[in-house]
């Protein structure tokens, strides 16, 4: 389907289209020249098909505007279809600009850090202090996150994101690393992120990609009792809030455990679909290998310097 939609923009933008609209144009501009005086009118009546156009001026008028108005509906419409999220190109582009983030802050403490030892009198300021300095996971491990919103936002740009980052200790939620937007903190309880039905407890026990298409629908089908395919905690949750859910879990490489779970929350139900958990698996492992990184770095810091 999406091929054909790309077909039709195609033939609109065709050149032959093209002359169509600019005879079209055309001949409406001469309508109204034409009755702005009775001597012009004149001049084009004697032209080819002009007395058809003095005489006969709201058909042609009408076939202009309303090709022009279905020319333009038609091609935004088909725009929007064939701008998928799926896009291989446009979500590549945005992973770039997104992860170009992180990586220009940390290049920059480095070259002034490298800088300030380089120039440094003092024995005091030790390779060791420029690791610490250059390092900063909690700081990286932010900046990614930031980046994360920064790729949906600019991707999706007709829907709005919350974005999370949970630290997982013991197989089990432990408190927020980092949550975007600041002002919109998480409103469900720890204690209920902890019960085995919501979508992060089984992020953790599948140590999979969760999804959760339609939130609304999620909350409604609890009112008939919880059970094993419950995949939803209400919490603070509105029961007329449209949204749907993504979790995804980090996996530390040595203890195989869960370290983090990144959760997004999209506000258009069926955004995040069970048929495209690839598709985004993919887009989201760009982002949860660099948080491992800074992990690792984070565990170093606190056990070794």
């Amino acid at each position: 389907m999406n091929k054909f939609f790309k077909m039709l923009i195609l033939i609109l933008d065709d050149w032959r289209f093209t002359i169509v609209k600019i005879i079209l144009i055309s001949l409406y501009g001469l309508i109204l020249i034409g009755y702005s005086t009775s001597r012009i009118a004149d001049e084009i009546s004697k032209l080819f098909f002009g007395s058809f156009l003095m005489n006969h001026p709201i058909p042609i008028i009408l076939t202009a505007t309303i090709v022009a108005i279905l020319y333009q509906a038609l091609y935004k419409f088909l725009e929007a279809k064939t701008k998928s999220k799926n896009d291989k190109g446009m979500v590549s582009a945005g992973l770039l600009a997104a992860l170009e983030r992180p990586v220009n802050k940390k290049r920059e403490r480095f070259a002034k850090e490298v800088d300030n030892f380089v120039r440094s009198k003092t024995t005091k300021y030790t390779t060791n202090n420029v690791f610490k300095a250059i390092t900063k996971p909690e700081n990286q491990s932010e900046l990614i996150l930031e980046a994360l919103e920064l790729f949906f936002k600019h991707t999706y740009e007709d829907i709005e994101f919350k974005i999370g980052l949970m630290n997982i200790k013991n197989n089990s939620v432990d408190t927020w690393k980092y949550f975007l937007p600041l002002n919109r903190p998480p409103r469900t309880s720890l204690d209920q992120l902890r019960l085995p039905e919501s979508t992060i407890s089984r992020c953790i026990k599948s140590m999979q990609i969760e999804i959760v298409q339609d939130v609304r629908k999620e909350i409604s089908r609890q009112k008939q009792g919880v059970n094993e395919a419950t995949c939803y905690v209400k919490g603070a949750t509105s029961e007329t809030e449209d949204w749907s859910q993504l979790c995804y879990p980090l996996i530390s490489v040595t203890t195989k455990e869960v370290i983090y779970v990144i959760t997004i929350a999209a506000s258009q139900k069926n955004f995040f679909k069970n048929n495209e958990k690839k598709h985004f698996e993919w887009v989201l492992e760009r982002f949860a290998i660099r948080l491992a990184l800074e992990h690792s770095l984070e565990c170093l810091l606190e056990k070794r310097l």
